[in-house]
């Protein structure tokens, strides 16, 4: 696409679900709209303590797995794994 001079605009999912106005107007500036009032989101976290204990979980028990060997060190440890590999 660099080639090509193509524009593009990265959108993280970090910021996208921390921050959904904010990375919508940035969206739209991108696009040469005005970013006016962006939408607010509609949808309720419905994350709870069972979420955060399966998460650990998983966590420990990937950590140990051989499929964690696959991914590059950098990427465990951006995903919570680190020291895990």
């Amino acid at each position: 696409m660099a080639s090509k001079r193509v524009a593009i605009c990265t959108i993280e999912y970090e910021s996208l679900v921390t921050d959904v106005p904010g990375t919508c107007a940035a969206v739209l500036r991108f696009l040469g709209k005005p970013a006016g009032n962006p939408p607010q989101p509609r949808l309720v976290k419905q994350a709870g303590d069972i979420n955060q204990r399966f998460s650990e979980r998983f966590r420990q028990e990937f950590g140990r797995s051989p499929a964690a060997r696959v991914f590059p060190a950098s990427m465990l440890e951006r995903f919570g794994f680190a020291g895990h590999a």
